[in-house]
């Protein structure tokens, strides 16, 4: 496949997923991470969603049609993606055009696994309360959905929903 941007070195969507899951492993599996391995997740996961998503779609049924059946709660976790990133990158969220989903961040956010899987950090929106690791699982069972060819297109998978319902607080 030719490559249709010449500022693009040849990745893909999938290879930004392929990404994701690394920064996932990462965050699951060292016991030295740092504050820094939750940033490249999340801003690689908004990044592949907001940019990558969004311009392959116009090329791909398949994935058109699961995005558009992507439910309202679904789009609020990528949301808080989205506003964690432009928050850390850009020190404060000021672009008054995109609504903000997170009303509060609690808690101290330190290095190592002990922070990641049991600090009270906790990230609110007006609906729902979740913590890191809540929302790592679910971001990663979304993009696991939308990678797979061999799931519903129309169907969102019913133990994602649930576990976003779970949060509301």
């Amino acid at each position: 496949m030719e490559n249709k941007n010449p500022i693009n070195y040849g990745l893909t969507p999938f290879d930004l997923y392929q990404k994701l899951i690394f920064e996932e492993k990462r965050l699951s599996s060292n016991a030295e991470w740092s504050s820094y391995d939750f940033f490249n997740f999340h801003v690689t996961a908004t990044h592949l969603f907001d940019d990558w998503l969004k311009e392959e779609k116009k090329e791909s049924q398949s994935l058109m049609i699961k995005i558009r059946n992507t439910p309202r709660e679904m789009f609020v976790v990528l949301q808080v993606l989205r506003d964690l990133t432009n928050g850390n990158k850009h020190r404060k969220l000021d672009n008054p055009s995109e609504e903000k989903r997170i009303t509060n961040i609690s808690g101290r956010f330190s290095d190592g696994w002990y922070s990641f899987y049991f600090s009270r950090f906790s990230i609110k929106t007006t609906d729902f309360q979740f913590q890191i690791w809540d929302l790592v699982a679910i971001v990663m069972g979304y993009f696991h959905w939308i990678f797979d060819h061999d799931v519903s297109n129309t169907i969102f998978p019913e133990r994602l929903i649930d576990m976003i319902l779970s949060f509301k607080k």
